[in-house]
């Protein structure tokens, strides 16, 4: 426990401290240029960082724009994917050249996409559709050949998803869709 004399000299002490501290003493231009910084600070940043955050989002596309070239292979190949899908009720065999010109288009389809810039998320699309492990055209191809003749209701219903997985991948080339709301799609 302190004594009265220590707690006496501590109250000097701290006392002293106080008497002793000075105002700070600015010029009067520094206030006055303080000021005008935090002002300008106040108002111009938040409008040159919304300008910058905007500029790089514009210049930072996470999708690849509009091909026409690509359009055009993946609108083509639909018509002749669900034409050949449709003679999936006869045997593999009969149509086996077919399917094979078929299988060379869609494969370069998928290259062309495949090396494109910022085009990941149809690639990806390209990839379900293509699997053979899958539940799309690859798997229905490799089911037509394994299995022989497919049941016509079952081939319609086949016919219904892949085109409707082929309008996917249309919808996102040609824009209407972002990719945010393809993602989820398949």
């Amino acid at each position: 426990m302190q004594s009265v004399y220590e707690m006496q000299i501590w109250a000097e002490r701290r006392s002293s401290l106080i008497v002793d501290r000075k105002p700070l003493s600015v010029p009067t231009e520094q206030v006055k240029l303080g000021w005008l910084i935090r002002l300008l600070l106040k108002v111009l940043f938040p409008g040159l960082l919304l300008l910058f955050v905007g500029g790089f989002l514009i210049g930072c596309s996470t999708i690849s724009n509009y091909d026409q070239t690509a359009y055009e292979h993946v609108t083509d190949l639909k018509v002749d994917t669900l034409v050949v899908m449709g003679k999936a009720t006869d045997p593999y065999a009969d149509h086996q050249r077919e399917i094979g010109e078929l299988q060379i288009a869609l494969a370069k389809a998928y290259e062309y996409d495949r090396n494109r810039p910022l085009n990941e998320i149809t690639v990806k699309l390209w990839d379900k559709l293509l699997d053979p492990a899958g539940a799309l055209l690859g798997a229905f191809l490799l089911e037509w050949k394994e299995d022989g003749p497919l049941l016509p209701k079952y081939v319609q219903r086949k016919k219904e998803q892949i085109g409707e997985a082929f309008d996917t991948i249309i919808q996102l080339e040609s824009g209407k869709l972002r990719a945010s709301q393809v993602e989820n799609k398949l």
